[in-house]
């Protein structure tokens, strides 16, 4: 069974429900280039670890709040959600990020994520992590976030 890694981003963003977006695959490509210049593989795309991410991402814009758990105990961890949606797993971890990006084009989006992520240890521990073989990015519109941390930004790990 392959290696399951899910990078999740819910975002100010735009996002079709059922669908990648330009943003999706430009963030993808640049972790992928990441990983290669710290010579790792590449991530293998993966669509059931996107359909798990954006299910993520839209659950907390719907929620407004950005984070790695969810409410309901059926999907409350990464690996819940794997199963909830009957995806074979045996690791599964996430990035989240939550930034503005007003005004920024698809490349600069997906550039000021990255350097967020490289700049907080544990994000940047998963992306350069040897365990995932596969993996996806799911980018989601939401404003109205109730921000953690006594309404501050900031990517959990």
């Amino acid at each position: 069974m392959k290696k399951i890694i899910l990078l999740l981003l819910s975002s100010f963003f735009i996002n079709s429900i059922n669908a990648q977006t330009s943003l999706d695959y430009a963030l993808y490509e640049k972790i992928c280039e990441y990983r290669t210049q710290n010579n790792l593989p590449c991530w293998v795309w993966n669509s059931d670890v996107w359909l798990v991410a954006n299910s993520h991402s839209l659950y907390q814009v719907e929620k407004g709040e950005m984070g790695h758990y969810e409410s309901n105990l059926i999907r409350f961890r990464v690996g819940n959600r794997f199963t909830y949606h009957g995806i074979p797993w045996n690791y599964a971890a996430e990035n989240c990020a939550v930034t503005d990006v007003s005004g920024l084009t698809t490349e600069e989006m997906a550039t000021k994520i990255l350097e967020l992520w490289k700049a907080s240890p544990g994000h940047n521990g998963l992306l350069l992590s040897t365990l995932p073989e596969s993996g996806a990015v799911s980018c989601v519109k939401g404003s109205d976030y109730k921000w953690s941390h006594d309404h501050q930004w900031w990517a959990y790990a």
